[in-house]
């Protein structure tokens, strides 16, 4: 259910989180790769129901979003290519 709310689209500039519905907000996001290694940390001080984080320093591969809202945590897979 809590991973359901949650629309990741990658295009050739970004990749972009969208809270679809409900009452809660993003709070946090983390990009990391295979190895565990942090790209981007984004914090939502702004309270946005989008954030994008730019690719332009990700080389092609599978990385990992972490999409964290108050005390639930999902893990989605995003392909760079």
């Amino acid at each position: 259910e809590f991973d359901s709310q949650y629309n990741v689209a990658v295009d050739q500039d970004n990749i972009r989180i969208t809270l679809a519905t409900g009452e809660k907000l993003i709070n946090d996001i983390s990009l990391f790769d295979i190895n565990g290694r942090v790209f981007v940390t984004k914090s939502n001080t702004d309270g946005n129901r989008t954030i994008a984080i730019s690719r332009s320093n990700l080389v092609t591969g599978v990385y990992f979003l972490e999409i964290r809202n108050g005390n639930d945590v999902i893990t989605k897979k995003v392909l760079i290519d």
